[in-house]
């Protein structure tokens, strides 16, 4: 699951790598961790992010809530979702965040073709 996350994730940003721990994965990026992973009863798994920035969360929200996702948002600042594997439902809205989140490193679809 966090390998295709990743895939999904490196089309708009494609500086990001796996990292594994014993106890979860992360996407990171330039060896920051930027979104977690940890395995639940199958086919589930847990993915978080952690996000303080106000209009960002209004923004995430916002989208996943159109998107129908169940989700949690914390004191601590977390994002978290519970994934069901083999579920396309969560692709789309992965890249959405990530823009949202790091919308001068992501890139941008319609301008590819030079300038």
């Amino acid at each position: 699951t966090a390998k295709k996350v990743l895939n999904v994730l490196a089309e708009v940003d494609g500086n990001l790598t796996l990292r594994f721990t014993q106890s979860y994965i992360t996407i990171a990026k330039q060896g920051k961790n930027l979104y977690y992973f940890a395995m639940r009863a199958k086919p589930r798994s847990l993915f978080w992010f952690k996000e303080k920035d106000d209009e960002r969360i209004e923004k995430i929200k916002a989208l996943i809530d159109k998107d129908n996702i169940f989700y949690t948002y914390n004191k601590y600042n977390d994002f978290v979702i519970t994934i069901v594997e083999n579920s396309s439902q969560y692709i789309n809205a992965f890249q959405e965040i990530h823009k949202i989140r790091f919308p001068k490193e992501s890139v941008n679809q319609e301008n590819t073709h030079g300038h």
